[in-house]
């Protein structure tokens, strides 16, 4: 999963906003890319498809709903997607948007909170996104961009993200030595 994350981590990174995990990544604005996502997405199983729907499918739209009022308040933004999914049995809100005039497309995973059966590393949660991020848009589509290429910098990149969240005392946690103050 180390190898994996770092494969990404020059173009994937996390937003820092909100509470729940945010994985994006960025592409050149082509159409073939925006109708990839769109068929990519629609193959998918919905999250209400989640064994954890029931417990926490309330929550979930409401977080939906907040990405989509966040889009409908910027008049220069342009949705091109925004979808609850289960990828490998893990809930996730696809969200692709655009801002006019912008060459960049970006493709975010919002990876809900809930109480799972048993506890989800980190790392586990940034290796689902990073696969269904390829599954949305593979290289042979296009290639992603560096996260900061034309981009607010409000993010920080994978291995910070993991150095920081990966429980100190694991052996997995060793991969990602750079540990905050």
């Amino acid at each position: 999963m180390r190898s994996y994350c770092m494969k990404h981590n020059e173009t994937a990174a996390i937003h820092t906003r909100g509470q729940e995990l945010q994985v994006y990544r960025m592409f050149k604005s082509e159409g073939k890319t925006a109708a990839q996502i769109h068929e990519a997405v629609k193959t998918l199983p919905g999250w209400e498809e989640s064994p954890y729907w029931v417990r926490h499918g309330e929550a979930w739209q409401k977080l939906k709903g907040e990405v989509e009022a966040r889009v409908a308040g910027h008049s220069n933004q342009c949705h091109i997607a925004c979808r609850g999914i289960t990828w490998e049995h893990e809930p996730m809100l696809v969200h692709v948007y655009k801002f006019d005039g912008d060459k960049y497309l970006k493709v975010e995973l919002i990876i809900p909170s809930y109480d799972g059966f048993l506890p989800v590393l980190p790392l586990r949660s940034i290796t689902e996104a990073l696969r269904c991020h390829e599954y949305l848009v593979p290289e042979f589509i296009a290639k992603p961009k560096p996260p900061y290429a034309g981009h607010e910098m409000r993010f920080i990149s994978l291995s910070e993200y993991l150095s920081r969240e990966m429980p100190p005392d694991l052996y997995a946690s060793q991969c990602f030595p750079e540990r905050p103050p």
